[in-house]
């Protein structure tokens, strides 16, 4: 049970590093908009704040702005490259915690020594795959036997005796 509350609490520092992450990433989006409508103000030579101001100071903050606009588009790459990967990091820490969690339940509930056998069989078989149906069907059947069919069992039978 504390194992639980552990993984949970490592889950919402994980889940709270990625928010921050996207509180960035939309600050960093907010500021190019600000800098693109300041941009557009300043190519506008008719905008009343315009009037008045030195062509070459105009011309020089005009590009000023396209720099700092060129720079923020670095900064979205890297902070939405940062989320996709952290996301995806995430999915693969869960998916793998679950199969971690079903292999358990399972083991706990074979009730024989064959059982056992069989069971051990189906995974060394799904890590060490003989062919494309070891590869996808093993460890279905290993750690989720009652979602699978007597058919599926049968092909599985067949198989063995054929490959």
């Amino acid at each position: 049970m504390g194992q639980a509350t552990s993984d949970d609490g490592k889950d919402a520092e994980f889940l709270k590093a990625l928010e921050e992450e996207r509180s960035r990433l939309r600050a960093v989006q907010s500021l190019r908009e600000s800098y693109i409508e300041q941009l557009n103000k300043l190519s506008d030579r008719n905008w009343i704040g315009n009037r008045g101001v030195d062509e070459t100071k105009r011309l020089a903050e005009i590009e000023d702005i396209k720099a700092r606009l060129q720079n923020m588009q670095s900064w979205d790459a890297h902070y939405i490259q940062r989320i996709a990967e952290g996301e995806d990091l995430y999915r693969r820490i869960k998916g793998v915690q679950e199969l971690q969690q079903t292999a358990e339940e399972r083991q706990v509930a074979v009730t024989g020594k064959r059982e056992l056998q069989a069971l051990n069989s189906l995974i060394d078989r799904s890590y060490n795959p003989i062919c494309e149906w070891d590869r996808k069907h093993s460890l279905t059947l290993a750690l989720w036997p009652h979602r699978s069919t007597w058919i599926f069992r049968l092909r599985n039978r067949i198989h063995l005796l054929v490959c």
